[in-house]
Order: structure tokens, then C-alpha cells, then sequence
């Protein structure tokens, strides 16, 4: 009976939190419930249960209080006697509850000397009860009666507003900042930061000023890390600084590794999610090395579609003066970086280049530029040049115009108003004439006009 007693305060309490008009931080009060429960109720009774019944002779165990009659055995009758502790255990556990209730609820109410006297008032409405309850049982019956005296006032609490949460402003620190004072805009961070703990953009400043003010990497990156560790982060906002840690690895520390390794911790964080995906994407497009990121940043020239785009222009090699073997290894080191990152746009389009224009091989040139096709991020003007530049090794190097014709008019039925189409279309007249000039010549149904003096018709003189 005892036991049951017990465990309905369990039930009690977890009711009890329901019932209260609490709706922030409820969720989370339950999980701390449910181990409070474990932690200050279950394991203290199996405790008690098993010193009572002798299985955990820690201290001598008193002789059973609880009625014995014939042929009930002694361990039972010793857990009859653990009945009263456990009572015990329960109304001081629900006490402790009571107090991690009030505790909590106690912000809402502003003046501190409005709760005294909410608690002196209820303390002398309990009062008799508590009297008798301890008159009774003596400090047994200290657990029930602060749970009685507590239970009405946190039931009057839960009635009253929760208190308005100050947002951190951060104008004066922008303002701070504007004027290059980055110490004091530090400083102004930190105090608003104190504010809302859990803010997001105030710790993304932090975070910059910084890397990018102060040149001090290690330590935005501790606290980007801080900042992930916050339990109010969510995933999106997780990777939203782990993102930018990794660009300023690149732009100030020229760093690839580093960058990437800052990715990967996105897939460890949240493995088999869209942001893992995405951050193990742009990490295989980083450079491998520090003097290939250095190497990307060069400003280099490239050739602009013009206004009239012809198909000599786009099929002119890029590299005629190189000779086989320094062909062969550029075809390998494009392969290779293929092989890393088949995604890779600049090296397939110089691949394909290299086989077609300084390998003889304009087969292969073809299909690394179908497959350049076959990706949907490049933009349709490039894909269009790439048409045209097919069409173009088909005419020159593998002297196929059926297969050119065949691309030229995929190119103006897909790409119609770009200047590639304009140029398609009158190649594919000039050839078509060509074709039509070239089947007379062959039936011999060619008759070139007779330009001579004699046969020029003479004008009449009225």
C-alpha cells in the first residue's frame, strides 16, 4: 500500500506540471522529470527495498514493525516494514519537485516583496495542517508539508505572465565598429550577449571581429564552436557558422585543409542530413593545396561571347603551340583532377580540348563535351558554345557535316535567340547550299552563263 502511495506522488507530480499554465521550457522540464524520477525516487526505493529485505546488508536492519501472522515469510514482512520509507522517500522527493517548480516560476513575479508575502500568506493557511501533520509523524512529515505549502503558490505563479525577454541590440556596436573602434564594439558585444546568451547574430559578430578585425582565427573559431554547442542552436543556424569559418580560412589564412576539415564537421554533427550533402559538396570543389587556391585567385582572361559568335571563333585552338608529350601530360593532370571531382567544369572543358585540338583525338573531345552537357548547373550560353564548338571539331577534324548538321540544329532549336543560334543557323544554310551545289556538280546539271561580247544581248535603239 505503501508502495503505491508512493508511486501516485510520481504520478502526481508529472500531473501536477500539466495541469500548471506553463508553456515555455515545458518539454524540456518533462525530460528533467522523468530523471529526476530515476535519480531522486526509483533508485533510493530499490535501495531501501533491498537493505530492508537483507539482499544489501549494509547497516543492520531493525526487526519488521509490520504485523506478522502465520506463514508470511520474513523478507515479505521486511518489506512490509520498508513500507513507511518509502512513503518517506516519496514526499521528500515531491517536495524537492515542489521547489525546482517554484524556483522556476518565481521570475514571474517582479518584486520580490510580492512573493514574501504570497508565502506568508499560504503559510498561515497551512499552517494547522502542518501543525498536525508533524505533531504526528515529526520530521517524517517535513516532505509533505512543504509540498503543501509550496503546491497553491506555484499554482498562482503559472497564472501570472512570464517575464519579457530583452533582445541584445547591437547598433551601438556596428556604430563602434563603423568608426574602427573594434575593442569597444567587442566589448559592447559581449554585454549585450549577456542579455540573450543563446543569441545567435550576437555571437556571429563576435565571431567576425575576430577573424576579420583582431586576425585572431583561433579564437573565432572557438567561438563558433561555443556557439554550436549552445543547445537553443539549431542545425541550419549550426551550419550557417561553420560555413563562414571555412571562407575565412580561405580568404585569410589561404588554408583548403583547414576549410575542408571545418565542412566535414557538419557531417559529423549531422550525418545523412541536406546540410552534410552540401557541405561534403563544396568541400570536394576545394582546392587541394594552398598554391591552387593562390592559382585560382589569379585574375585570368576569358573570351566573352560577342555580339556575332561564328564557329571559327569558337573552335580557334587555345593551345596550338604545345607538342605530344606536353599534350599527353596536361590530358593526365586534367584526368586526375577529373578522377577527384568529376563535377568539375573548367577542367573537362580544357580536357576535351586538349584530345580534340593537340591529341588528334576528336572523338573523345565530343563525349567530355556531351557530358559538359549533360550537367544542369552551367548556363545556357555556355552550353550553346559547347554545341557549337561540337559542331565545329566534327567539320574539322572528323569531317562528318551530317553529324555537324545534326548538332547545328539541336543548337537552334534549343537556343533560338542566343547569338551561338544566330550562328548555327547560317552555317547550316552555307552548308546546305554547299550540299546542293556539290549534287549538281556531280549530275553534271551545272550551266555557267555564256558572259561573252557576241552573246551579250545588244540594246535596241528606238
Amino acid at each position: 500500500m505503501e508502495l503505491l502511495f508512493a508511486s501516485g506522488m510520481a504520478w502526481f507530480t508529472f500531473a501536477f506540471w500539466d495541469y500548471l499554465d506553463v508553456d515555455e521550457g515545458k518539454e524540456s522540464h518533462y525530460r528533467w522529470l522523468i530523471g529526476w524520477v530515476a535519480k531522486g525516487f526509483v533508485l533510493p526505493s530499490l535501495f531501501w527495498i533491498l537493505v530492508a529485505t537483507g539482499l544489501l546488508p549494509v547497516f543492520p536492519f531493525p526487526p519488521p514493525i509490520s504485523p506478522s501472522g502465520p506463514g508470511i515469510p520474513g523478507a515479505f514482512q521486511r518489506v512490509l516494514a520498508a513500507g513507511p520509507g518509502l512513503v518517506v522517500i516519496g514526499t521528500y522527493w515531491l517536495a524537492f519537485a515542489m521547489v525546482e517548480f517554484f524556483w522556476r516560476l518565481a521570475p514571474r513575479l517582479p518584486d520580490w516583496r510580492e512573493l514574501l508575502c504570497y508565502a506568508g500568506l499560504w503559510a498561515v493557511l497551512v499552517s494547522p495542517i502542518g501543525v498536525f501533520i508533524l505533531s504526528a509523524y515529526g520530521w517524517l512529515g517535513v516532505g509533505a508539508v512543504v509540498s503543501l505549502w509550496l503546491a497553491p503558490q506555484i499554482i498562482q505563479l503559472s497564472r501570472c505572465p512570464p517575464p519579457l525577454v530583452k533582445k541584445p541590440m547591437y547598433s551601438r556596436a556596428v556604430a563602434l565598429m563603423k568608426r574602427g573602434k573594434y575593442a569597444d564594439a567587442e566589448w559592447e558585444v559581449i554585454q549585450e550577449l549577456e542579455k540573450c546568451q543563446d543569441d545567435f547574430t550576437g555571437w556571429m559578430m563576435l565571431a567576425e571581429l575576430y577573424a576579420t578585425r583582431f586576425q585572431d582565427l583561433r579564437s573565432a573559431e572557438q567561438t563558433i564552436s561555443d556557439l554550436c554547442a549552445q543547445p537553443n542552436t539549431t542545425p541550419s543556424q549550426a551550419a550557417v557558422a561553420i560555413h563562414r569559418l571555412a571562407d575565412w580560412q580561405l580568404q585569410l589564412a589561404d588554408d583548403p585543409e583547414a576549410a575542408r576539415m571545418v565542412l566535414r564537421e557538419i557531417g559529423r554533427k549531422y550525418p545523412g542530413s541536406h546540410l552534410a550533402f552540401m557541405a561534403e559538396q563544396r568541400a570536394a570543389l576545394l582546392p587541394a593545396t594552398r598554391e591552387a587556391l593562390i592559382e585560382r585567385r589569379q585574375v585570368k582572361k576569358l573570351a566573352l561571347p560577342a555580339a556575332q559568335v561564328t564557329l571559327e571563333e569558337a573552335s580557334k585552338p587555345q593551345r596550338p603551340e604545345l607538342d605530344k608529350t606536353e599534350a599527353a601530360g596536361l590530358a593526365n593532370h586534367f584526368s586526375a583532377q577529373l578522377a577527384a571531382n568529376p563535377n568539375d567544369v573548367p577542367a573537362r572543358e580544357a580536357f576535351a580540348r586538349v584530345l580534340a585540338e593537340n591529341l588528334d583525338q576528336a572523338k573523345l573531345g565530343v563525349e567530355q563535351l556531351e557530358l559538359l552537357l549533360a550537367m544542369p548547373t552551367p548556363a545556357a550560353s555556355q552550353k550553346a558554345t559547347w554545341l557549337l564548338l561540337q559542331a565545329a571539331w566534327q567539320l574539322r577534324y572528323l569531317r562528318d557535316s551530317a553529324a555537324a548538321k545534326v548538332v547545328l540544329n539541336r543548337l537552334v532549336a534549343e537556343y533560338p535567340k542566343l547569338p551561338q543560334g544566330f550562328s548555327a543557323q547560317r552555317k547550316l544554310s552555307r552548308l546546305n547550299v554547299e550540299d546542293r551545289y556539290r549534287q549538281l556538280r556531280q549530275t553534271g546539271g551545272i550551266r555557267l552563263p555564256d558572259l561573252t561580247l557576241d552573246a551579250a544581248p545588244r540594246p535596241q535603239v528606238q
